[in-house]
């Protein structure tokens, strides 16, 4: 699973390092206790995976050693931290650094952005389910019709993350390439819920 978690997010630009227990109450119920009041948003979604068999790669650039420090006080040993000295060009960058770190032996490449911490973990084992049944080219959770997080890509789909620039990402392959899409719609908000979205709401309470 590649995290993204380099962007200047310029809206909310220290979002990631916030801690869980501000958005808690408002944003889902079914949180525990411990997320609520001990975590940070890029620990909760790195621990959304983090019991799952999968390699774990997270990108890091902007408040790198920041983060870094975070993630590696709480998970050391089961994630590998990549910097991108090129986060500032866009999520592109941040994606293809993930997929050429990755082993080379991978046959899906994962990816779920570093401020998507309400995904359910169920829904991430019911996808990774589908993976193992069906090997479908690319494999996306929708929510009322929009397309979210985690989403995988077969190995084929290699030379097209590592020819990305800038902005561009794997919603656009996505889009593109739409007849290759095994989605899986649900009942899970989380996978297209974000910081973003609650910290703008928040601001209007």
């Amino acid at each position: 699973m590649i995290i993204p978690a380099a962007g200047l997010s310029t809206r909310h630009p220290d979002k990631l390092l916030q801690k869980f227990r501000e958005y808690g109450k408002e944003t889902s119920q079914r949180l525990t206790t411990t997320e609520r009041l001990e975590k940070r948003i890029i620990e909760t979604t790195v621990s959304k995976f983090i019991k799952f068999p999968m390699d774990i790669i997270v990108i890091v650039g902007h408040n790198k050693d920041e983060i870094e420090s975070v993630l590696r006080n709480s998970f050391e040993h089961h994630i590998r931290i990549i910097e991108n000295p090129e986060y500032r060009n866009g999520l592109g960058t941040s994606l293809k650094a993930g997929v050429l770190a990755s082993k080379s032996d991978t046959d899906y490449f994962g990816f779920c952005l570093g401020d998507k911490p309400f995904v359910k973990p169920e829904t991430i084992n019911h996808l990774l389910e589908t993976l193992e049944k069906q090997h479908p080219p690319m494999l996306a959770p929708t929510f009322n019709g929009v397309f979210g997080h985690p989403n995988f890509f077969s190995k084929e789909y290699r030379d097209k993350f590592t020819s990305l620039k800038k902005d561009s990402g794997g919603r656009d392959i996505l889009q593109s390439e739409r007849r290759n899409v095994l989605t899986i719609p649900g009942s899970d908000p989380g996978v297209i819920t974000d910081m973003d979205i609650i910290l703008k709401n928040l601001s209007k309470v």
